[in-house]
């Protein structure tokens, strides 16, 4: 229709880069700021990304450099963190935080900045990386990922692209390690010497040859020392036990390849007489308080009645269960303070000590478990959960009310009434907070009592109380900003911050320099989200501006919009945006907001008009002629622009809308078949794992597991597959020890028989990482390896809600083995 008089509604954006998503949104004529981020979810074995990094809520610190310049009135700032630890160490890669505020230039892509590392030798392979985590004009934030490097001071650059001239610099310390024995098998060996040990000592100085490492069992030397592998983070080696008394005894390693010699990492040795075994048999595993029966079976010791038994220097009660088996039971003491040195698995072994009349020893080994106890608790980024993470797995199961079950009674004030605690893993619980929450960075909830690990043998944990760290990475706060673009003299214009924060926003507002002083005034005494003012206050075009803060702190970009004098009667327009991004694979709703003009010569029913065209094509995709203009998921394609128009009006004078949409792209999903567990024997050679499921939601539907219909195909997802073991160690092959390589494909097949297991190595965790343009994504499967372990054998969870549990697996009526 055409129209004698008009006005129009436009939008402009200030939007955060990275990737994230929304679920329905109302979507408008409005200026928005947004922000995102990527995240970890450890909620279970998997994890995505749109760029592969790990912005987790653990506490960093050692704020390594920062460096300021004058923008204008604002302050140019940058601080640098390490995540995940308080420094950087030696030989293992480090994930570097840098945030610089108020930048002023904004990038798109993490491709667009320069990043260089200089002050020390880098390898050759892996090469420093950078993930784009925020940007807008008052806040830049990446995470760098530096390659394992030796100790020394890192100097890191980060220069955004051309016009700008800025170098944003900050230097961060890589500290020495401490060279420690990680594995010593077996534990122990007799007095008649001859007995080959394995022995795997982490950052031990590299050497070349066995001639380079000195090895001693107290001051008495091995012999036939041979090489497995030495490189910047572990050397393996094998040696021959010396003859020696019985009893305990440490092992020192130390490498001649520095001058001086390295300082030795040191373990615990049990020297036997031979001829005689003990092993424990049943209740080999509790709690730290003790009281616990093992049951210890013997050989070549003589009666059982008449043995006595020993833990950390002291005489243990012992009863005999079978003569004739040689089995007797122990009673397992409290464990010393001063032996309390867990291993990060949350576990310690304590040695049996078995003595005869005649002198002979003999030795077995418990394990003592501890009570799983916090490791961190912080913020989400955008401070509406904490998470807590443990040092094990707990016996934590479940979602409820937070207060008086996952977190003792009486913190409703702080977390909010009706938070929800969820255990996301075994590992990690995560408190909901809720909208009335009021707790703040610094301030400490207590959890609850009870915890065990995640088999019940440890002690039940006591109430443990935790500070609250801010989050690594806060997001600015995201906002659109609704309001007409113009409006009669004889009208009041509103305009309206929608945010999207799980707390109150407090807004700072501004008009342009053209703006009356009048104009002016109204909008300071503003602080809430919406402000209204008399039209006649408006001299012209004029640029309204609004800056949220949220309660951690954080600043959103600027968001304007621009309002002028509409013709008398003219309708007031607002198309309402939620905040973005907008994510391809999500849908999207667009609501315009209808006023009429107090000019009016007269009211009644209205036309609205929408249409979405792709901005490069100018191709109109979608259209509507309602209120509500919904956008299917898939409608948009992630990376590309579209403009969204809207016209209302009525007796020939319409009001014309318009906002710009940039459509993001999904994070990949990565899935592994046959579930997070498997099992497989010693001998298997054809364990076969397949992530041809994993999708990208703009291109494919999720799968549908309970169909037998081939699953959607994309032929530009990349595979890459990495083999380790339990305790976290890269496989490596039997033979040469070389790195377990497993082929870049959808699916794979391991020979398990092929990789190198130590006796505390029981089982492997295959990884693959999918990728596609810059997004990535992970997953996990773990293998235990038991003797008998059937490869084939798979069960998984394909759906689950309140009426229904459906599990797909591979048993059958003579599966004697289980999965979980």
């Amino acid at each position: 229709s055409s129209s004698s008089s008009s006005s129009s509604s436009s939008s402009s954006s200030a939007a955060g880069n990275g990737g994230g998503g929304t679920g329905k949104a109302t979507s408008s004529s409005s200026s928005s700021s947004s922000s995102s981020s990527s995240s970890s979810s450890s909620s279970s074995s998997s994890s995505s990304s749109s760029s592969k990094t790990a912005l987790s809520s653990s506490s960093s610190s050692s704020s390594s450099s920062s460096s300021s310049s004058e923008t204008g009135p604002l302050t140019t700032s940058l601080t640098a963190s390490s995540q995940n630890a308080d420094v950087c160490m030696a030989f293992v890669s480090c994930v570097i935080v840098m945030t610089v505020t108020n930048p002023v230039d904004t990038v798109n892509a993490a491709s667009d900045l320069t990043l260089s590392v200089t002050g020390m030798a880098l390898p050759s392979a892996p090469a420093p990386s950078l993930a784009l985590s925020h940007s807008n004009p008052s806040l830049l934030s990446v995470t760098i990922t530096l390659p394992p490097l030796a100790a020394g001071t890192a100097f890191i650059a980060l220069q955004p692209p051309s016009p700008s001239t800025k170098v944003f610099n900050a230097s961060f310390p890589v500290l020495p390690q401490t060279a420690t024995v990680t594995s010593v098998q077996p534990s122990s060996a007799t007095s008649a010497g001859s007995t080959t040990v394995t022995i795997t000592a982490a950052f031990l100085p590299m050497v070349t040859s066995a001639a380079q490492l000195d090895v001693k069992l107290g001051t008495d030397a091995f012999t036939n020392i041979a090489l497995r592998w030495s490189d910047d983070s572990s050397t393996s080696l094998t040696a021959s036990t010396p003859i020696s008394n019985v009893g305990s005894q440490t092992i020192f390693v130390s490498s001649t390849a520095v001058s001086p010699a390295s300082t030795p990492a040191q373990a615990d040795f049990l020297i036997l007489t031979a001829g005689v075994t003990a092993s424990c048999e049943s209740g080999c595993k509790g709690g730290a308080s003790g009281g616990w029966a093992a049951t210890i079976k013997v050989s070549g010791m003589g009666g059982v009645s008449a043995l006595s038994a020993t833990m950390f220097g002291v005489a243990v009660t012992t009863a005999t269960v079978s003569s004739a088996d040689g089995t007797f039971r122990v009673t397992v003491p409290a464990l010393p303070a001063s032996s309390a040195n867990f291993t990060s698995d949350g576990t310690l072994s304590g040695i049996v000590t078995i003595t005869n009349p005649a002198g002979s020893i003999a030795a077995a080994s418990v394990t003592y478990a501890q009570a799983p106890t916090i490791r961190t608790a912080a913020f989400g980024s955008m401070g509406g959960k904490l998470i807590v993470t443990f040092s094990t797995a707990t016996s934590g199961k479940g979602s409820a009310a937070c207060d008086g079950g996952a977190l003792a009674s009486g913190q409703a004030g702080l977390v909010g009434t009706g938070a929800v605690c969820d255990w996301t893993s075994a590992s990690v619980l995560t408190v909901q907070l809720a909208s009335d929450a009021t707790i703040l960075p610094g301030q400490s909830i207590v959890v609850s009592a009870g915890l065990k690990t995640e088999d019940g043998l440890s002690d039940a944990s006591g109430a443990q109380t935790v500070a609250v760290a801010a989050p690594t990475i806060v997001d600015p706060p995201s906002f659109t900003l609704s309001g007409p673009s113009q409006a009669s003299s004889c009208d009041v214009a509103t305009f309206t911050a929608i945010g999207a924060s799980s707390r109150p926003l407090t807004y700072v507002w501004s008009a342009g320099s053209a703006a009356s002083t009048n104009l002016t005034s109204a909008l300071a005494a503003a602080s809430g989200s919406t402000v209204s003012f008399p039209a006649n206050l408006l001299t012209g075009s004029t640029v309204i501006s609004a800056v949220a803060t949220n309660f951690l702190g954080a600043r959103s970009a600027s968001v304007q919009h621009t309002i002028g004098l509409a013709a008398a009667g003219a309708p007031i327009v607002s198309v309402l945006l939620p905040a973005g991004p907008y994510v391809a694979s999500k849908d999207l709703f667009a609501t315009a907001s209808v006023e009429y003009s107090s000019c009016a010569a007269s009211t009644g029913n209205l036309l609205f008009s929408w249409s979405l065209a792709e901005g490069s094509r100018r191709a109109v995709v979608l259209s509507g002629t309602s209120g509500e203009f919904p956008i299917p998921k898939g409608t948009m394609v992630g990376g590309k622009t579209y403009d969204l128009s809207l016209s209302v009006g009525r007796d020939g004078v319409f009001s014309t809308g318009t906002a710009t949409l940039s459509a993001t792209s999904s994070p990949l999903v990565a899935l592994i078949s046959g579930g997070s567990s498997r099992v497989a024997a010693p001998t298997t050679t054809d364990l076969s794992v397949d992530a041809l499921l994993s999708y990208d939601p703009d291109f494919c539907p999720a799968p549908d597991p309970m169909s037998t219909v081939s699953a959607c195909s994309d032929s530009d997802i990349g595979f890459a597959w990495q083999c380790t073991t339990n305790d976290g160690s890269l496989c490596r092959n039997k033979g040469d020890s070389s790195l377990v390589t497993l082929a870049g494909t959808s699916s794979v097949t391991v020979d398990v028989s092929s990789i190198a297991m130590s006796d505390v190595q029981t089982g492997l965790v295959l990884t693959v990482t999918v990728s596609k343009d810059t997004r990535t994504a992970s997953q996990s499967v773990s293998v235990a390896i038991v003797a008998g372990g059937d490869p084939n054998l798979t069960v998984e969870l394909v759906l689950q809600n309140s009426a229904t549990v459906a599990v797909k697996h591979t048993a059958s009526a003579d599966t004697t083995q289980t999965l979980t």
